[in-house]
């Protein structure tokens, strides 16, 4: 059943790459594009377009509890991390194809990409929303202000 999975969460995949490819022409324009709004209190809200494939550090951010611009330009990154597991696949597959490391070359660093991106990725379900509705609350808030 696994291995059923793993074909399944694979083809899914190549097929959302192809679609990846043929429109990050206009999606990576300016991967750091930070825009800067000050809210009512005067704090700087920081807003990064969210790309649909970038490439990733060795570690996503650790022991913040704050959205920081990494995590925005990841947010799909960190999405499909948490398809593949739920799908079953196979951790040096999902750094392959969603992280775009390879395991052959150097699986310990490899590993512990992928474990630290999928652990992000479970910190923005159970706190990091919480984090980006506030934010997006406080941009609202200063709109309509």
């Amino acid at each position: 059943m696994s291995h059923l999975k793993t074909q399944s969460y694979q083809a899914k995949t190549k097929i959302d790459d192809v679609g990846h490819s043929q429109n990050s022409a206009n999606l990576r324009s300016s991967p750091l594009d930070v825009h800067r709004a000050e809210n009512q209190k005067g704090a700087l809200l920081m807003r990064v377009k969210p790309e649909l494939d970038p490439d990733v550090d060795d570690e996503a951010p650790t022991g913040l509890d704050l959205i920081t611009p990494y995590d925005e330009v990841h947010y799909v990154t960190y999405l499909r991390l948490l398809d593949a597991e739920k799908a079953g696949a196979g951790w040096a597959e999902v750094a392959r194809i969603v992280l775009h490391r390879d395991p052959a070359t150097d699986e310990t660093r490899t590993r512990r990409c992928w474990e630290s991106h999928l652990a992000r990725a479970h910190w923005m379900t159970k706190r990091g929303y919480r984090r980006i509705l506030r934010q997006a609350a406080e941009e609202a808030k200063h709109r309509d202000s």
